[in-house]
């Protein structure tokens, strides 16, 4: 396997990118002089030096304080009292563009595989734990916003049990989902706004 070969290879490993688009990113590349490609070198190492995860949501962010918490966990603009769980930071990204939320977020990293047995290791469930019970004193909801498809599904339903049990009968925290509105079988990342606001109003 030739360099171009490698190059093609590892743009494949990229989520979303086929063989044929790999091809056209590793040609780009190729056709770039030597600067412009020792900047796109330079830009990719310092992103992966300075990208940090915040303490609380666990999302990456670029901007932590000393707590180490990101710009919207240490907001005193937010509502504390909301809590939305996402599969993913493209998720929360695309919920922060449409405006339509004011919460607290919680980046899952993952949802759960298809199989009999849970494997809880495929998402942050102790992290999602012990930021639920820093939040439990004033914790009005907390909104499951995960994908309609069967893996987004499932994990709500493990999550809604999951959920219930830390923050006990104590609580009066409401666990709800996303209402309809969002197509079954779609990710949260590909949804417009109106389709974002109505499914976060009609939540139940």
């Amino acid at each position: 396997m030739n360099e171009f070969e490698k190059l093609v290879e590892q743009f494949r490993t990229f989520p979303g990118v086929g063989r044929r688009q790999a091809e056209r990113f590793a040609h780009f590349i190729t056709r770039q002089d030597i600067g412009s490609v020792e900047t796109l070198r330079v830009l990719l190492l310092k992103t992966k030096e300075t990208a940090k995860f915040c303490a609380a949501c666990q999302r990456l962010t670029f901007e932590i304080d000393e707590k180490e918490l990101c710009s919207i966990c240490s907001s005193p603009n937010r509502d504390h009292s909301l809590l939305m769980v996402v599969e993913k930071d493209a998720d929360l990204n695309h919920i922060e563009r449409s405006g339509v939320y004011n919460g607290l977020y919680f980046v899952l990293g993952g949802v759960l595989p298809m199989r009999s047995e849970v494997v809880e290791s495929a998402i942050r469930l102790s992290e999602l734990e012990k930021l639920l019970l820093h939040l439990k004193p004033h914790l009005v909801e907390a909104v499951l916003a995960l994908g309609l498809t069967p893996e987004g599904e499932y994990t709500s339903d493990f999550l809604k049990k999951s959920i219930a049990g830390t923050l006990s009968k104590e609580s009066q925290a409401k666990i709800t989902v996303l209402g309809r509105g969002l197509s079954v079988g779609s990710e949260l990342e590909y949804s417009d706004r109106e389709t974002l606001r109505h499914a976060l109003n009609s939540r139940q």
